[in-house]
């Protein structure tokens, strides 16, 4: 389900020439589809008799022993592995076999194009296979969440409110009814009190989706509601301060957050983490810096950073958009790297983009947010002194990125570090997790010290002052911040972005002469329309010639802003260039074409009400000239006692003239005057001369 959302997302931000309320009625059609199939699937699972795995696993998480909810989740991943390995191990052979297949077919100095593609496609459906294959408590607990957020949504019969069911208990297995109102809420309530208990007893809780890149923002404020409730009624505080980490794949991520705070983040070889996850990590009141000031700690682990060889444009959006939640929220992060490069290519592009991204988003405040640099395989001990140097050219390029960013934003922000805390005293270097000396790898003591020096600094640099309820609404905010920026999320890195922003402002350039040429054409074709006293069937005619002008000038200047578009990408050549000439969503191109059709639009429709105007005006002239010709046979009469009349009493009799000629058919040609060009003729001398002859003085309309 999480994943049918994500691709609807994906679907809205696709063109900026779709068509914006269609597109939002098609997703929210989407949510809502989706929505109702899980509340379907809930009544199955819940109402039903008998057992299912998630109302089994339900029943296990509400256990009221802490002691005993610990062994049964031991108990449950050891079974989940048991049930498990021979598959995922058959998997995981099918991908290495079907990337020797591929390896080899690209060897022959003339490869067999068919066939890569084939095997490509085979490596690609092995590699889907493999990863949906893995199966672990995050899993159930996803499925809680996103059951959450369907009993959450508008459309369930019984929605969700804040004073719903506070004593809801779910751990006798028994529901009821699912149709009946106060139901939903009850197991909404249950559900979110038993993440809430997870985390109190040190567990680990999914608030990113590591499938589909999907935060469900309520199911984690209720469960933030719930947590606090749950300290309250222990007596316990809920001041928080968050920390999050972000690295690539392999770094050492989860290792170092559980050798600075004693978590329990699965480690291992290649990525043993997907998505975001959170942990409570209790602040014992004597800790020196932190106990004065915070109860718990969440600590916030994420998926490694380009950890999806193939690089493809949606695996490089979804690092970035879990980048930039990852930073939104916390109070510190801690960008990890290995080897001794001040920071690495990619880390870099992530962490600029997310800046870009929520520097001007609502209610988010980087300023607030210090960032640390742990840099890993660092052995010597003077490291830091020796690439010192190295530290100052990394702040400087830092520096040249953020006034770029600036710039572009009409900010006056010169230094990165006045968007976040960080410096070269942000650095540090750790020397290796084991010692393999003797032969035999075993901790290494010097890591221990490393890591120690960093949660000292961590203490002494810390500044949050929130509680679990505002880490809640930070979560909702950071999620919808993400959202809005999806686009620029969507790029590689801030160079693509800036590349971006130059062929728009070329775009622009483009598209300037050829839209002023096209305007002031419109006005020459329009005025000369004018200029002639056509019959009917000539104004026919005339606007038939005049479109056709019209089309041939407006598909000229298309093809001329398109040519200097086209001399431009010749000019600037690279693949970031080549990306937006061949993009089909909002690359130059389209928006070029974008751009005339809605000119040539406009043009028809100017011409039009021009021609229905001249036609109004040559039916009225008609009509006035064929009563008033009736009129002038009579002129004798304009006498009055052998003395010409005054100009008012010959208005007068004109008037009754008109009445007395006026037929059939002339008032059906003012009927379709009036109704039919009603907006264009308000105010014009036609309707200020002739509105009498349908109307009173008093509005009404004559007999």
């Amino acid at each position: 389900a999480a994943s049918k959302l994500a691709a609807c997302r994906a679907a809205g931000r696709a063109s900026s020439v779709v068509d914006f309320e269609t597109t939002q009625v098609q997703h929210e059609a989407t949510i809502k589809a989706v929505r109702q199939a899980q509340l379907a699937h809930l009544r199955d699972v819940f109402a039903a008799k008998g057992d299912h795995p998630l109302r089994a696993f339900v029943r296990l998480a509400t256990l009221p022993d802490a002691e005993a909810r610990r062994r049964t989740a031991i108990f449950l991943r050891q079974s989940i592995d048991e049930n498990t390995r021979d598959s995922i191990l058959r998997l995981r052979d099918q991908v290495f076999d079907s990337g020797e297949a591929l390896n080899k077919a690209k060897a022959p100095e003339q490869p067999d194009t068919k066939k890569i593609s084939e095997l490509t496609r085979q490596v690609t459906l092995a590699k889907e296979a493999y990863d949906s294959a893995a199966l672990g408590l995050e899993h159930f607990w996803r499925e809680l969440g996103q059951a959450y957020e369907a009993m959450a949504s508008p459309w369930t019969p019984s929605p969700l409110s804040a004073g719903d069911d506070k004593e809801a208990g779910i751990g006798d297995g028994g529901h009821g009814d699912l149709e009946h109102p106060g139901s939903f809420s009850k197991l909404a309530k249950g559900f979110a009190n038993a993440a809430a208990q997870l985390l109190i007893d040190g567990s680990a809780l999914e608030i990113m989706d590591g499938d589909a890149s999907f935060v469900p923002s309520a199911w984690v404020s209720e469960v933030t509601q719930s947590l606090r409730q749950a300290l309250h009624e222990q007596r316990e505080g809920d001041r928080v301060i968050v920390i999050s980490i972000l690295g690539l794949q392999s770094t050492g991520k989860s290792t170092l957050l559980n050798a600075l705070f004693g978590v329990s983040f699965a480690v291992s070889m290649g990525r043993c983490t997907r998505g975001v996850y959170m942990q409570l990590v209790r602040v014992k009141p004597t800790t020196a810096g932190f106990g004065s000031r915070y109860d718990w700690a969440i600590i916030v682990d994420t998926e490694g950073l380009r950890s999806d060889p193939s690089g493809s444009d949606e695996s490089i959006a979804r690092d970035n958009r879990m980048g930039a939640f990852a930073l939104a929220i916390s109070d510190m992060c801690i960008l990890n790297m290995s080897g001794g490069d001040s920071f690495s290519q990619e880390v870099r592009d992530v962490v600029m983009l997310s800046v870009r991204a929520l520097i001007t988003a609502k209610d988010i405040e980087l300023s607030n947010t210090s960032m640390v640099a742990v840099h890993h395989g660092m052995n010597a001990v003077d490291a830091a002194d020796k690439l010192k140097e190295q530290c100052a050219r990394e702040m400087t390029e830092l520096d040249k990125i953020t006034e770029e960013i600036s710039a572009s934003l009409d900010l006056r922000i010169h230094r990165f570090c006045d968007i976040v805390k960080f410096g070269t005293d942000h650095i540090f270097y750790f020397r290796q997790l084991l010692n393999h000396a003797g032969g035999v790898p075993v901790p290494s003591p010097d890591y221990s010290c490393d890591a120690q020096r960093l949660l000292q600094f961590l203490v002494d640099k810390s500044h949050g002052s929130g509680n679990i309820a505002t880490f809640g609404a930070r979560v909702n905010i950071a999620w919808q911040a993400v959202i809005n920026a999806d686009f620029l999320l969507n790029l590689r890195s801030i160079v693509e972005w800036n590349v971006f922003k130059e062929v728009e402002k070329a775009t622009e350039l483009a598209l300037d002469v050829p839209t002023a040429y096209t305007e002031k054409k419109l006005r020459e074709l329009l005025s000369s329309l004018g200029e002639k006293d056509l019959q009917p069937e000539e104004l026919v005619i005339a606007k038939t010639l005049l479109l056709k002008q019209w089309d041939d000038f407006v598909a000229a200047q298309c093809q001329a802003a398109q040519s200097d578009m086209a001399a431009f990408f010749e000019s600037n050549q690279g693949n970031s260039y080549t990306r937006w000439k061949e993009d089909h969503t909002r690359g130059p191109s389209v928006r070029i074409e974008s751009t005339f059709r809605s000119i040539h639009t406009s043009g028809v429709q100017s011409v039009e009400t021009k021609c229905a105007m001249l036609s109004v005006q040559s039916r009225v002239e008609q009509l006035e000239k064929s009563v008033e010709a009736k009129v002038m046979k009579s002129k004798g009469e304009f006498k009055k006692d052998n003395e010409l009349m005054s100009k008012d009493e010959i208005r007068k009799l004109l008037n009754q003239e008109i009445a007395r000629h006026r037929t059939a058919a002339t008032i059906d040609v003012w009927q379709e005057c009036i109704a039919t060009y009603r907006k264009e003729l308000v105010g014009t001398t036609f309707e200020n001369k002739f509105s009498d002859l349908l109307y009173d003085s008093s509005g009404q309309r004559r007999a």
